[in-house]
């Protein structure tokens, strides 16, 4: 599809020119080959986010707390802070007048180094790795009329896309092959 490739260019060129870690977080079963093209764009690349997700009780928390951004961003854009103290911009994608997942602006410490230092109390090995992990974090956090503005042309090539790719809707088995897929990517998946 055209308009996925658009998606793929507009991520790239936000993350190349204005440092922007961008990653989408459909939360609905969608089309197979849609989700499949944007995969790569449904983890953060952050390290700091890589390594948390390294120690499965904080990988599940990490999709706990998706899980509730999901239901929270249903009313709205928002700039929240995760468990591990990372802060992030969250914003709606649509499909027609409902709420299918979401879009994360993320990779900022602003005030949270608490939680960094709870996550690493918690960490079974390298904690003080964890911890300059989180430094390395973006200090402070962006403009937020300027993400609003730089993001908006991003839902709608989403929304555009789901509403193109919603005539071929997948089946149960699809939907749950995706779900299992979404929530174990980092895993050892194997046939």
């Amino acid at each position: 599809m055209e308009i996925i490739s658009a998606v793929k260019n507009y991520i790239e060129y936000l993350e190349k020119n204005h440092g922007l870690c961008i990653s989408l977080h459909p939360m609905e079963p969608e089309p197979v080959i849609l989700f499949s093209e944007l995969f790569t764009f449904n983890i953060h690349r952050i390290p700091y986010c890589v390594f948390v997700k390294s120690f499965e009780p904080f990988k599940k928390k990490c999709l706990e707390c998706q899980r509730k951004a999901y239901h929270k961003v249903m009313s709205g854009a928002f700039c929240g802070e995760c468990f591990a103290g990372v802060y992030e911009f969250v914003y709606p994608i649509r499909r027609v007048s409902r709420v299918i997942g979401f879009i994360s602006v993320s990779g900022y410490r602003g005030g949270g180094r608490y939680k960094a230092l709870a996550a690493a109390e918690k960490f079974p090995s390298g904690g003080e790795a964890l911890l300059g992990a989180y430094e390395k974090l973006k200090a402070g956090l962006p403009d937020r009329s300027f993400l609003d503005t730089v993001i908006a042309p991003l839902r709608l090539m989403l929304e555009l896309a789901y509403l193109e790719a919603g005539e071929g809707e997948t089946g149960d088995l699809d939907k749950r092959l995706l779900a299992y897929l979404r929530e174990n990517h980092n895993g050892n998946i194997s046939i």
